[in-house]
């Protein structure tokens, strides 16, 4: 009998502890379950907080949202879509050339300065990528004008008129000569002064951030509207315009042709492509913009004869994309604001998303211009 309830006892205690484990393993399991909710390993179901930052299983949603660039319309970074651009004033002479970092421009302007020439602007929103601009040179009210149309900070060596003061001395401008900023701007000793200076988008972002100018766009409405979607297309065009020949001066002869297998115009200048040192590409651009407006010639502070453009009223330009051209017209309300752009009927134009060249011609070469 006694045997008996021995046998009996071991039996009991050999289901307690198995039961005992079974419980162990059933823990064990509940609490990975917890810590892989803890660590966000687990699902998110139906009522899951994704944005709850206080808590440890929230997670990040990835940004799908499509960002544009500003200058061009083309998609882009969120962090360029709203970076505020440069405007750096480039030289456009024989001694100026080989020219650097006018390929990385969304927006090139020309213009006309003293002696036939032509100045350039490179308009850059990306220009911290850019390994360097050169060579700089003066720049002039009329390009400022324009530049304040696109929110960008300016970047030149001196004016027409180093005796005369103007307002774009002081405000978001680097400029080499009024700000001494030496260790911004260097100089190629493999050049001739004053077609020597240059820069690179380090050393302006540098200088940007020292002088504490705002970096972030305003977002202001720029000259003209960008079809970036469906819901927009740029301003009907019915010229023919597979080649535009711009005649600055006998010194200064621009042609771009149109490239229809790029749907771009590829820029030249006195009879070859003009071609960006720095990556060996030839200038090109989806959208141009010619405008025409008076010049006077007239004497400075100094003795010697500057060229103002006239841009404090209105008149003929042309917006050519595609391969086809139109006639459309420019306004502004006074010097000290920036170009508007509409057609014919007065609608603000529409351009195609991508880079635009925008030339600033004289009135008087209006009938010695190629659009063919």
């Amino acid at each position: 009998m006694t045997s008996i309830l021995l046998v009996l006892l071991l039996s009991a205690c050999f289901v307690g502890c198995q039961f005992h484990s079974m419980l162990d393993v059933d823990s064990s399991q509940n609490s990975e379950e917890s810590k892989s909710q803890i660590n966000g390993d687990a699902l998110l179901g139906p009522g899951t907080n994704e944005t709850d930052s206080e808590s440890e299983s929230a997670v990040q949603v990835p940004d799908t949202h499509t960002y544009y660039s500003l200058l061009t319309g083309l998609p882009t970074t969120k962090q360029l879509s709203q970076a505020r651009p440069i405007a750096v004033c480039v030289g456009n002479t024989t001694a100026s050339l080989p020219q650097y970092g006018l390929s990385f421009a969304d927006i090139l302007i020309e213009a006309p300065v003293e002696g036939g020439s032509t100045r350039l602007m490179a308009v850059t929103e990306n220009y911290a990528s850019v390994n360097c601009y050169g060579s700089i040179r003066s720049t002039r009210d009329y390009l400022q004008i324009l530049a304040s149309g696109f929110d960008a900070m300016s970047i030149y060596a001196g004016t027409s008129d180093i005796d005369e003061k103007t307002s774009y001395d002081v405000g978001d401008s680097l400029d080499y000569i009024a700000q001494n900023l030496t260790t911004t701007f260097y100089r190629d000793s493999q050049r001739k002064s004053p077609h020597n200076l240059m820069t690179s988008g380090s050393l302006l972002s540098l200088a940007i951030d020292d002088c504490g100018y705002r970096t972030v766009t305003s977002g202001d409405a720029l000259p003209y509207q960008i079809a970036t979607d469906t819901s927009k297309t740029a301003t009907s065009r019915t010229l023919p315009a597979s080649k535009v020949e711009l005649p600055f001066s006998s010194l200064q002869n621009t042609v771009f042709t149109y490239d229809s297998a790029k749907n771009v115009y590829l820029r030249s200048q006195n009879g070859s492509e003009h071609i960006d040192a720095g990556n060996l590409t030839q200038l090109q651009y989806r959208n141009l913009i010619l405008v025409f407006c008076d010049s006077v010639t007239k004497p400075n502070a100094s003795g010697n004869t500057t060229l103002t453009m006239s841009l404090n009223d209105g008149g003929t330009a042309y917006y050519i994309s595609g391969g086809k051209a139109a006639e459309i017209r420019w306004s502004c309300a006074s010097e000290a604001s920036s170009l508007t752009f509409t057609d014919i009927a007065g609608k603000p134009l529409v351009i195609s998303a991508g880079k635009t060249y925008i030339g600033l011609l004289k009135s008087a070469t209006l009938e010695t211009i190629v659009i063919e």
